[in-house]
């Protein structure tokens, strides 16, 4: 089985996505969040609590409209689905730094932000990019340039 180009990049995006939930998302000092630990309310609101669900259930729905959007063919899923990954990666580091200068411990967000919201990022930008190549043709071929 051949994979265009399209498929291998959102692909990619959609396993960096859900890799990213498992991941440190926080990392200052001794202190490291995964994804699955960082509620969804955190993405909007910095001083909430637990109880909400993890960021990683919306890293999943991403990961899962990129896949969904690559399988029948929606440019439109795949790039919602890269966009609301990216999103989610944007609203935790903006979080952060509200959260950060509410501390005020002179922490630096970038010393602060751990290797999972890069990847989110990363895997967002993928899907995105994804949804903007061309879909190949029902045979496999891929269209003719124009």
């Amino acid at each position: 089985m051949n994979f265009s180009p399209k498929q291998m990049l959102g692909g990619l995006g959609a396993l960096v996505l859900l890799v990213s939930g498992f991941v440190s998302w926080q990392d200052a000092g001794s202190l490291s969040v995964k994804g699955t630990d960082v509620p969804v309310e955190f993405l909007v609101i910095h001083k909430s609590g637990e109880g909400s669900p993890s960021v990683f259930l919306v890293l999943a729905i991403a990961a899962g409209l990129i896949g969904g959007g690559l399988l029948i063919k929606r440019r439109f899923s795949v790039f919602v689905g890269g966009a609301l990954g990216a999103l989610a990666a944007v609203l935790f580091t903006v979080q952060l730094q509200q959260f950060i200068d509410d501390v005020g411990e002179g922490t630096e967000l970038f010393n602060a932000l751990g290797i999972g919201v890069f990847l989110a990022l990363i895997g967002g930008a993928l899907g995105i990019v994804a949804s903007l190549l061309p879909d190949p043709d029902a045979d496999g071929t891929q269209p003719p340039a124009a």
